[in-house]
């Protein structure tokens, strides 16, 4: 009897000598004998974009029946070993930068894609503070501050992921533990409302709420979908938050995947607090896909 036949598979790309850029996609899985080359249409505007897109897409599709589980697998190991690397190097005297650096590596050696790494942390602008949000600088944290880490990033099988935590150098204020608790609240109400039928402007009143019980106002919208790209529709809050003449459209459906980040302000104008997690719509209420704490973390 003949043996059984392998399959080995490679994949080069090359600009060629007509245009300045490559705009052309390829992927490759031997094991599930996938085999994907997408021409970018040179000459077209963004033909990169849409040949990565494509790309996405067909992976989604091919492999959605283990979609949930691949990108739960994905974002507790990615921002798992992510946390564990942040609490390695944070700490008084280090910058932003240089916390970036090796958690942009662990990323990409994770087999994510895409990373985006942010930091925010308040800054009193005429005696109120806002939340100042960015990529990693050369700001140097001081003891006693907080700071709030934001990843988001693209798993394996081309499916986005957003997740941020508090933190605290030293130990933490009254003010600033509740305002942790204000968002803890704003998330898990939001979780609350997250099932089929329900409305966008429905997860985000509940948000509100939650989050006013604490002392704290939503100063903008608290999400947003999430999948093929960082941010999709529908958007949550957008009616109630920056503009309650605008109805809400869509019904949450079973399956879907929401991005929930509550903004919260002191109504004193002293503090701000925003944490990320993602979420499953399902018929008992959203599930977060990362099970890390939501309590604040402190550094000293």
């Amino acid at each position: 009897m003949a043996g059984r036949a392998s399959i080995v598979g490679a994949a080069a790309t090359h600009v060629g000598k007509v245009r300045e850029h490559n705009e052309d996609a390829h992927f490759i899985d031997v094991d599930l004998g996938v085999f994907l080359v997408c021409d970018g249409m040179g000459g077209h505007a963004a033909g990169e974009v849409a040949s990565a897109m494509a790309i996405r897409a067909i992976r989604y599709a091919w492999a959605s029946a283990g979609l949930h589980d691949i990108a739960e697998q994905w974002l507790e190991r990615g921002t798992a070993d992510a946390k564990k690397r942040l609490l390695e190097v944070v700490r008084p005297g280090v910058s932003e930068r240089e916390l970036g650096a090796p958690l942009y590596e662990r990323c990409y050696a994770l087999g994510g894609e895409d990373p985006l790494f942010l930091s925010m942390y308040p800054e009193s602008t005429g005696g109120r503070a806002e939340g100042r949000f960015g990529p990693p600088v050369d700001r140097v944290l001081e003891r006693g501050e907080q700071l709030v880490f934001s990843f988001e990033l693209v798993g394996r099988m081309g499916y986005w992921m957003e997740f941020a935590r508090m933190v605290v150098f030293g130990e933490p204020t009254e003010l600033q533990q509740r305002m942790n608790a204000a968002v803890i609240a704003g998330l898990e109400g939001g979780a609350g409302q997250m099932r089929p039928g329900k409305r966008p402007d429905e997860v985000q009143a509940a948000i509100t709420s939650a989050v006013a019980a604490h002392g704290a106002d939503c100063s903008y919208w608290s999400g947003h979908g999430i999948g093929q790209d960082v941010i999709e529709e529908p958007w949550l809050g957008l009616e109630i938050v920056q503009d309650r003449t605008v109805p809400s459209t869509w019904e949450l459906a079973e399956g879907m995947v929401l991005a929930n980040h509550p903004y919260a302000v002191d109504r004193g104008g002293q503090a701000v607090g925003y944490m990320a997690d993602t979420f499953l719509v399902t018929s008992e209420g959203g599930k977060a896909f990362s099970q890390k704490p939501l309590t604040l973390y402190t550094v000293e």
